[in-house]
């Protein structure tokens, strides 16, 4: 899920038909319903920012490291849209986002680490860019990667 907003209508309905169905799905999906709700919980999520975090640590506990990445780093674009006042389509903006992203790293030195390793990692895997040699050996143990990207959404996306 990369389009948050259109995702969210669509699960929205989905959950809505699931709460209204008194039986068991048909099939094997009975036997997962439990958890298909579970997942898509982010959608009960407060602002644009907070269901981007939530799919953000759901991709991360997949191991899906790009999803991960970029959900996260569009999370800390949107919170500092939010923090600075800008309307929530400001996704269509590109002078705004520059503007959030740039507040991004005017924050104290340790958030504006942690956002530039975000975006360090978000650019090389979603561009296949090498990263900033500092970054570089995480990307050989998924392991590290996993951990890096989880220490950088606790210090760029805490409430």
């Amino acid at each position: 899920i990369l389009n948050v907003p259109a995702a969210e209508n669509r699960v929205r309905t989905f959950l809505h038909y699931l709460s209204e169905r008194n039986e068991p799905l048909a099939g094997a999906s009975g036997l997962f319903r439990e958890e298909l709700e579970k997942r898509l919980r982010w959608v009960d999520r407060g602002s644009p920012w907070q269901k981007q975090r939530a799919l953000a640590y759901q991709h991360l506990d997949r191991r899906d490291f790009v999803r991960a990445a970029m959900l996260g780093w569009e999370a800390c674009i949107n919170r500092s849209c939010q923090n600075m006042g800008m309307p929530s389509d400001h996704r269509y903006d590109d002078d705004l986002r520059k503007e959030a992203m740039r507040a991004l790293t005017a924050d104290g030195a340790d958030e504006q680490q942690a956002h530039r390793k975000l975006n360090s990692i978000r650019n090389a895997l979603a561009h296949t860019t090498r990263p900033h040699k500092r970054y570089r050996a995480m990307f050989n143990d998924p392991d590290r990667l996993r951990e890096e990207l989880r220490d950088a959404f606790r210090r760029c996306l805490s409430d």
